[in-house]
């Protein structure tokens, strides 16, 4: 990072004006108060207001005569566009306000808390974490099937050993005291940090909505432009890697198993003696509660960014609905000013002196009695040739093929099903040129015609016209081209019960 950009975040970021700004312990200490310690993530604007005055009214009389103002002078100041430090907003269909802490002042927070001297560094997790990371990324990066399957077995053989030793000692190899305690605050640590990160991606959908309505103050922009934008940056946001990993947890988030997963998996940690000990001589850190209302504080952080998705699309629709009444207006308003000028020189009309109307070059007039009457056309005439006439040989031989067509005898829709589902019990799909290699077509063109109507009526199956293929008749003796047929099993015969 060079020096401009250096500079430019000390002199802008809100993060550093918190740190520097003279109310800095007292705001805070109060968002600690308020937000973190008791794990809240947004508060109604009345509620906030109430616990600051309880606040400022447990302060020392120095602080008190250092922070005069009133409380929702306080509130009103931080929420304010220069400070940046809370931000307050109206939820859909609600009258009362909301407040919640920036990703600035989130940072400044966490900045904060990681200055407390820890219980103790947890070196070997770290490094483990660490370890594990690489090695994943080593591992499933990994695209040769020889060096994958090489892993793969590896991890079998330490399963199986594991389970060989539990099976003959009855030990499970359980964490000691410290290395548990030690992934908990690690836990604790990536779970808080996590949830203050949504706001950064709320943050971007909150600056696309800004520039939407900075556009929409020019007048010379077009409706298309606008809308043009707005899509290309939400394709561009979709695409990028912040928000393919949003859609990827979000999918993974609301499902009901992984909610379920997710609160099972709590409730053990803190059963686990060593952690139930550890809270209990922490109280003020409320470990406990944090964890257990993690799934409800993620759901939580997710519904606001797709609230401000939806913003998004809702501040789209009202530009593209002002502007088309604006531009309706503006038509009232020209034809308001027309019958007004006709009213004001209704007398120079009137009089025949001015013309109102005047047409360039005439008009190009065409009756329909202009038009020519109907004729009769002229009756064809043909050359006077001698027909040719066809071999007797192939007259015969295509008189025998007619007669073996009328004479054929009527093919079972069904028996044809059956041999399709037999083809199907040993293979996923099987073509038409397949099955007829095991079922010799017996009865000729009528016949390969009830395979295709069984593949035109049933959705699994497939006919690929672009492709061709030869089907034998053998008592028949003649060969058929027709599109190449793929049959597929149902979908219910890959359902296991």
């Amino acid at each position: 990072m060079d020096f401009e950009r250096v500079l430019f975040h000390i002199e802008h970021s809100a993060t550093l004006r918190l740190l520097r700004s003279r109310q800095a312990p007292f705001a805070m200490s109060f968002f600690f108060f308020a937000f973190k310690m008791k794990n809240r993530l947004q508060i109604p604007y009345a509620e906030l207001k109430q616990a600051l005055t309880e606040f400022l009214e447990n302060l020392d009389d120095h602080a008190k005569q250092e922070y005069t103002l009133l409380p929702h002078q306080f509130l009103d100041l931080w929420s304010n566009d220069s400070q940046g430090f809370l931000r307050k907003y109206f939820e859909l269909n609600q009258d009362e306000p909301m407040t919640e802490l920036t990703a600035d002042t989130g940072r400044a927070l966490e900045w904060i808390q990681n200055l407390e001297k820890r219980e103790f560094v947890g070196t070997q997790s770290r490094f483990l974490s660490i370890y594990e990371s690489m090695k994943r990324i080593a591992d499933q990066t990994e695209d040769n099937p020889e060096s994958r399957l090489l892993y793969l077995k590896e991890q079998r053989k330490k399963i199986n050993d594991e389970i060989k030793d539990i099976q003959d000692t009855g030990v499970v190899n359980r964490m000691d005291a410290t290395q548990i305690r030690e992934r908990f605050l690690n836990l604790i640590e990536d779970s808080r940090r996590l949830i203050s990160e949504f706001r950064l991606v709320e943050d971007i959908f909150k600056d696309i909505t800004r520039k939407i309505k900075e556009k929409k103050l020019k007048e010379a922009v077009t409706k298309g432009e606008i809308l043009r934008e707005v899509l290309d940056a939400h394709d561009d946001l979709e695409e990028s890697d912040q928000g393919r990993s949003f859609s990827a947890f979000w999918s993974f988030l609301v499902s009901e198993d992984q909610q379920n997963q997710l609160k099972a998996f709590s409730e053990k940690i803190l059963e686990t003696p060593e952690i139930r000990e550890f809270v209990r001589k922490n109280p003020d850190r409320q470990f406990d509660a944090g964890l257990l209302r993690l799934k409800s504080q993620l759901l939580q952080v997710g519904q606001k960014v797709l609230k401000s998705k939806f913003r998004l699309s809702e501040e789209l629709r009202k530009l593209l609905h002002q502007r088309a009444l604006a531009e309706n207006k503006r038509v009232l308003e020209l034809a308001s000013e027309i019958k007004k000028l006709l009213l004001e020189h209704h007398t120079i009309f009137l009089s025949g002196t001015r013309e109102f109307v005047t047409l360039q070059n005439g008009l190009d007039i065409q009756s329909p009695l202009s038009r020519p009457l109907w004729q009769p056309g002229t009756d064809a005439r043909f050359a006077n040739k001698k027909l040719e006439t066809a071999k007797e040989e192939d007259s015969i031989q295509a008189l025998q093929h007619l007669t073996v067509l009328v004479n054929a005898p009527p093919i079972s829709e069904s028996e044809l099903e059956a041999r399709i589902e037999k083809m199907l019990m040993h293979a996923g799909q099987v073509s038409l040129s397949e099955i007829v290699q095991t079922f010799p077509i017996k009865f000729g063109a009528f016949e390969v015609l009830g395979y295709l109507l069984i593949a035109a009526k049933a959705n699994q199956h497939m006919i690929q016209f672009e492709q061709t293929e030869k089907i034998s008749c053998p008592e028949q003796g003649f060969t058929l081209m027709v599109p190449h047929v793929i049959f597929t099993r149902e979908a219910k015969l890959y359902e296991f019960h």
